[in-house]
């Protein structure tokens, strides 16, 4: 008996499940006639759809296109487009979604099927924006889109524009205004007969809006209404669904959980429904928060938050926050409920203010394409007025031309008399520029040799100069090692010797600047920085004041790089002996460390000293320039300095965030 009662029940299954692929099937054939799709095309479709994210879908869908376009069949060529982009919008990859719908509009226009154009614009583009808290964005595509729609006369593009708009006063919980945007586009599409296969998609939506807003009555007239464009099996889930809402609102929960289990028997069913859950899952969370069903409804709350999460969309998920903090305010769980409302308002604050901030740069950068269009125009206008001008002034001239043809004749010998006076005229003008040129010429090469003659007399006068210097410095420290024990001829002796090292400095300087001028590009070597840090440092201590200390911060214990050894250590000098001669207490600090990409070596030379306004700082890089015209120096250190970094392929320059003295930074790149 048993085993009888097994084999019906077998038997009774199989029945049904092949009633069940007999009526999936009848569906799909009446699709296909519906909307005249080839059956090969039509199936290799479904099936595109049922990878719709898996990155297999890309390849199948640029097979469904050239299959389509064999067929020579532009609708399926325009889905295939679509099922691309489908895949992109799911996985939130915004650039590739603007790429994408770029080259769909573009594929819609030259193939005229605007439903396309403007399906990919406002269903994927505007809604993704939508879904990603971009609802300026989103709000300003829509109104290009009507603009573009209305000067195309495009009632389909229409009825796209007030569905996207009616989904931004969604995300905003503008119920009403969305009722209105919704119906405005189903009006559009009734009226003008245009393809309903979307319809009740949308009044779906509507019913489910007065739902929300305790139109019940409303709510069932608008299902009742639908029912006429129910075409797949989505439509028949949602129609369910639009029940559940229904008697949600009239608290007959028992048949609104009839409409739930059927609604979720259909997407069991039909595995096409696998990616399109979230209408479903909304309905579940409703019922089951109306019911009671707290925990339930928190199970699908978290199942939908790592959904959206995984396809980037943070508007959605943020909505998903607020309802789990209501329904643990509704749980009396209220100090769960707070984190989560605090969470809440505190990244829907986050969000806003970037979306903001994206959102002005956005427009920003559109108010210039804009006005680049609009300058390009007038440009334009004002090339073909000139253009018009200049085809007035020749018809002008034109009519003057064949009015003295005839006085031509009398006059021509008049006019080769002209021709050969200005032959001659411009015979001497010819021979005045050959003169001029030579002119030129002897100029250049006269300034070139003063240039030469400048380089040379610099060198032949440091060097006259260096030579007695050189004897002054050595007798001042034989004196001052003679008269160590009479202070006052010691003293003059150092005076001497510290005086004639300036002047020294001085011609070095000159003679550098010179050289820097007229020399060609230095020749790099392998250069120890740690060591030519510490052999500036000795250099210049002798200059630190008592009162200063003399510190070296190295950002590694040894560095090596190609570079001129010889110059860093002037520019280093400088700098520590500029240090030095502003800074009467406190410190200076030498230190270097790497640019965060490995690729330059910045180097700074810190005081404690009087510091440089911050209207003179750019001035002390220009020569002879001095801060203090009581301070020793002529100015010349810093512009020799900036000169040797920028041979060096670097760059000097003042820290003007330091305030608590001067701060100079050398970058200088990293040759290897």
């Amino acid at each position: 008996m048993k085993h009888f009662q097994h084999t019906i029940i077998i038997r009774v299954s199989l029945l049904l499940y092949m009633l069940l692929l007999s009526i999936t099937t009848i569906a799909q054939n009446n699709e296909m006639k519906d909307f005249n799709v080839d059956s090969t095309l039509y199936v290799y479709y479904q099936q595109c759809k049922g990878y719709i994210q898996s990155p297999i879908v890309l390849t199948m869908s640029d097979t469904l296109f050239q299959m389509a376009k064999s067929q020579n069949d532009q609708r399926m060529q325009a889905v295939a487009l679509c099922t691309k982009l489908d895949f992109y919008y799911f996985h939130a990859q915004e650039d590739s979604i603007v790429s994408w719908v770029e080259r769909i509009k573009e594929f819609a226009l030259t193939t005229n099927q605007s439903k396309y154009y403007y399906f990919a614009w406002g269903k994927r583009l505007i809604l993704y924006y939508i879904k990603s808290g971009k609802i300026n964005t989103a709000l300003y595509q829509s109104q290009l889109m009507l603009k573009d729609a209305i000067k195309r006369d495009d009632k389909e593009g229409m009825a796209y524009c007030y569905d996207c708009i009616g989904d931004i006063y969604i995300i905003k919980k503008l119920n009403e205004q969305a009722i209105n945007a919704k119906l405005k586009a189903v009006e559009i599409i009734e009226t003008y007969n245009l393809n309903s296969y979307n319809l009740f998609s949308k009044l779906a939506t509507i019913a489910k809006l007065y739902s929300e807003l305790s139109q019940p009555q409303k709510a069932i007239e608008t299902i009742e209404k639908g029912e006429k464009y129910i075409y797949t099996s989505l439509h028949k889930a949602d129609q369910k669904l639009s029940y559940v809402y229904y008697y949600l609102v009239l608290k007959q929960y028992d048949k609104a959980q009839k409409y739930l289990k059927e609604a979720e028997d259909i997407h069991a069913k039909d595995k096409r429904l696998k990616h399109q859950r979230k209408n479903l899952l909304d309905a579940e969370e409703s019922y089951y928060r109306h019911t009671g069903q707290f925990q339930k409804a928190l199970k699908i709350l978290e199942y939908q938050e790592k959904i959206v999460q995984s396809m980037g969309e943070d508007q959605t998920e943020l909505d998903v926050m607020l309802k789990r903090g209501d329904l643990y305010y509704q749980m009396g769980q209220k100090a769960i409920a707070a984190d989560y409302l605090y969470n809440y308002i505190t990244l829907s604050d986050s969000a806003n203010n970037v979306n903001e901030q994206s959102a002005v740069t956005e427009f920003s950068t559109i108010l210039n394409l804009e006005k680049l269009k609009t300058e390009k125009k007038e440009l334009e206008l004002k090339s073909k007025e000139e253009q018009l001008k200049y085809n007035r002034n020749f018809i002008i001239l034109l009519a003057i031309i064949l009015f003295i043809v005839v006085v031509l004749f009398y006059r021509e010998y008049h006019l080769n008399k002209r021709l050969k006076i200005s032959e001659r005229q411009l015979v001497l003008k010819n021979k005045k520029l050959t003169e001029s040129e030579e002119n030129l010429r002897k100029a250049r090469d006269k300034a070139e040799k003063a240039s030469e003659m400048k380089t040379s007399f610099i060198r032949n006068m440091t060097h006259e100069i260096r030579t007695p210097l050189n004897s002054i410095v050595g007798f001042s420290q034989i004196i001052a090692s003679q008269f160590k024990k009479d202070e006052d001829t010691y003293e003059f002796a150092n005076i001497i010797g510290e005086n004639s090292d300036k002047l020294l400095k001085l011609i070095d300087d000159v003679l550098n600047i010179s050289d820097l001028e007229s020399s060609e590009e230095l020749v790099l070597t392998s250069t120890r920085i740690n060591s030519c840090c510490q052999n500036s440092l000795e250099r210049v201590r002798p200059y630190i004041p008592k009162s200063v200390t003399l510190e070296f911060h190295p950002a590694y214990d040894d560095l090596t790089i190609q570079t001129d050894e010889e110059c860093i250590s002037k520019i280093l000098f400088n700098l520590l002996h500029n240090a030095a001669k502003f800074t009467e207490k406190g410190q200076i600090i030498l230190a270097y460390t790497l640019s965060e990409s490995k690729e330059k070596l910045v180097i700074t030379v810190t005081d404690t000293g009087i510091g440089i306004p911050a209207d003179k700082q750019e001035e002390v890089f220009e020569r002879f320039t001095k801060i203090s015209s009581f301070s020793q120096g002529c100015g010349l250190g810093l512009p020799l300095s900036k000169l040797l970094a920028q041979k060096l392929g670097g760059d000097l320059r003042i820290d003007k965030n330091y305030l608590s003295g001067c701060r100079f930074v050398l970058t200088l790149p990293i040759n290897t």
